[in-house]
């Protein structure tokens, strides 16, 4: 698939693995708080066009399929550190249910 130049979003990944992405230097993943805090504030996801801007401007379907696949790769991290917390929750309730024993 010819990307035309455009940077295909592994740096979502290389970003939180490396703590860094040579890729993209500017992109950060916010945190869920960050992200709750912006989806109020503005009712769309950080990096994806409002649908206002999308009917007055259109949206180019590269663009967004680009925009897409970087939405699922922030999804799939977000996901992984829930279930990071969800097995230390798992793993501190046990304990402390086998303290109680």
């Amino acid at each position: 698939v010819d990307l035309d130049g455009a940077v295909a979003p592994d740096y979502v990944f290389e970003t939180y693995y490396n703590g860094f992405s040579e890729m993209m230097p500017e992109y950060k993943l916010i945190s869920l708080e960050e992200l709750e805090i912006f989806l109020k504030e503005n009712h769309h996801l950080p990096n994806v066009p409002s649908a206002e801007a999308m009917m007055t401007e259109g949206i180019s379907l590269k663009e967004m399929n680009l925009i897409l696949l970087q939405k699922i790769e922030e999804l799939t991290l977000y996901t992984l550190q829930q279930q990071k917390e969800i097995d230390k929750l798992k793993s501190k309730f046990t304990q402390t249910e086998n303290t109680e024993k």
